[in-house]
């Protein structure tokens, strides 16, 4: 592409679109393609296409679309949940959604983004949700790491990046303690569905 490499073109799409990217290059130094994962690349199919391949690139990025899109959707727990509180939660469960991957993503750094005070904002996503803002973290990560397994033949480590873990290791006993499945047991039973 004139003027715009691939890695500079997703970290423009990623400020301006919540969507998928797969990546297609003539590339395959291992560099470029972690620059790719760090802006949440799904998939890197390299050139010359092969059309098998890139099918199935599509196919994981429509499922692994579906898993992320009901991440993290709480209903509110009471019924009379004022406009105000339900816009402020609406913005948190954004910010968790489009940060998530951040391993630096944390109240002080949600409440940032949404101008608003860590006491309110503890307060109100509690109320509206039920959940602590930690647990909605946790539970989006979870969500996409599980999304990864299923859907890609990416390594534990590019998972646990992808996935707002800055430890592998760390990971792989949360992910257990979270699901009482290592990820590679996850990863083949869910293979065989």
């Amino acid at each position: 592409m004139p003027k715009l490499s691939g890695v500079d073109l997703a970290a423009s799409l990623r400020e301006r679109l919540d969507c998928q990217i797969i990546f297609i290059s003539a590339y395959s130094d291992k560099e470029y393609y972690r620059s790719a994962i760090k802006f949440q690349v799904l998939d890197y199919v390299e050139k010359p296409i092969n059309l098998d391949e890139l099918i199935d690139a599509l196919k994981r990025e429509v499922s692994a679309f579906r898993v992320r899109e009901t991440t993290i959707s709480f209903k509110p727990v009471i019924a009379e949940t004022l406009p105000a509180e339900t816009a402020l939660c609406e913005k948190i469960l954004n910010v968790i959604r489009e940060n998530y991957c951040d391993p630096d993503l944390n109240i002080p750094s949600i409440c940032k983004k949404v101008y608003s005070s860590r006491s309110n904002v503890c307060a109100v996503f509690k109320q509206v949700t039920g959940k602590t803002l930690n647990e909605a973290i946790m539970e989006c990560r979870m969500a996409k790491a599980r999304g990864l397994l299923r859907y890609t033949d990416l390594s534990f480590t590019d998972i646990a990046r992808c996935s707002g873990f800055r430890d592998p290791n760390y990971f792989t006993k949360f992910f257990k303690k979270r699901t009482n499945q290592t990820p590679s047991e996850y990863r083949k039973e869910s293979s065989n569905d």
